[in-house]
């Protein structure tokens, strides 16, 4: 079943990685044939007219001129980039299971390039976001590209494999992101997924302590609330999960205080039992 709830974070990882994309909107502002009812004319104006779309937000109308650009033109380059922009088009609405084999017609036959490698990258998104077999296969071959969309892959594989049952490979690919780029925005929600890898493979203390590093150093992110979420699910089935250190509430406050929330840190001494810390440790929560 298609995920059609995720179909925002489609549309911001496309927000973010549009210039990979430019290539397609160059149609927007070229010169016209004279002859607009030629086949390559209404290829040209079509395929601008969904890009630009695309990058003004309006998935809705980005899809019929990505319609038009596919049916005025045979197969071919020029198709590939008129499957690339029908395929992200119907992404952009949610409707990744539609999306996925366009993207996938579209990178079988642009030749090797930016654009290419986009439409793989992509399609590998939308094969995760739909729920469907193969997205790990196809995220990692992207991966192995240059720029941010490979970036982005390689991010994505481990949930991939998460996603098909293959918890072993995607801590052994999650654990290598995260020693490769501990400080990177998406590490913290890599930990989520990497705990929940450690869990499925029985690893409870490993699933506990990863839980608990995105809890206690990324406060107040969709991370952290992941973290709870899942520790509270675990703890609700019956499973004894101990409570935090308190070195681990005194690190989180101090993380909140970074992030000038005093009244959240406050409440997180808060939780610190008395006489719980080090002599050490409770001169730096005073």
């Amino acid at each position: 079943m298609s995920r059609r709830r995720s179909k925002g974070s489609f549309i911001l990882l496309y927000a973010r990685l549009f210039p990979a994309l430019a290539a397609l909107a160059w149609a927007a502002g070229s010169p016209r044939p004279a002859r607009a009812e030629e086949p390559l004319a209404r290829w040209l104006a079509a395929v601008g007219e969904s890009a630009q779309a695309l990058a003004d937000g309006r998935a809705n109308e980005a899809l019929p001129a990505a319609l038009v650009a596919r049916s005025s033109i045979p197969a071919g380059p020029a198709r590939g980039r008129a499957d690339l922009a029908l395929g992200l088009a119907l992404a952009a609405q949610g409707r990744f299971d539609e999306a996925a084999p366009v993207l996938g017609e579209a990178a079988a036959t642009l030749p090797d390039s930016p654009l290419q490698q986009a439409a793989r990258a992509l399609q590998g998104r939308a094969l995760l976001e739909a729920g469907a077999p193969g997205a790990a296969a196809v995220l990692e071959a992207a991966g192995r590209g240059e720029g941010s969309l490979a970036e982005e892959a390689r991010w994505e594989e481990p949930a991939a494999l998460l996603a098909d049952g293959r918890p072993s490979q995607a801590a052994a690919r999650y654990e290598l992101l995260l020693r490769e780029h501990p400080g990177d925005a998406r590490a913290a929600l890599a930990r989520v997924q990497l705990a929940t890898a450690h869990r499925l493979l029985g690893e409870t203390a490993r699933a506990i302590a990863e839980y608990r590093n995105a809890w206690r150093d990324a406060p107040g992110t969709p991370a952290s609330r992941a973290a709870i979420r899942a520790l509270r699910a675990w703890k609700d089935s019956g499973f004894p999960v101990p409570p935090p250190a308190p070195e681990e509430r005194l690190l989180r406050a101090q993380h909140l205080l970074q992030l000038a929330r005093p009244r959240q840190a406050l409440r997180a001494l808060d939780r610190i039992p008395a006489g719980a810390l080090p002599d050490e440790l409770a001169a730096r929560a005073e």
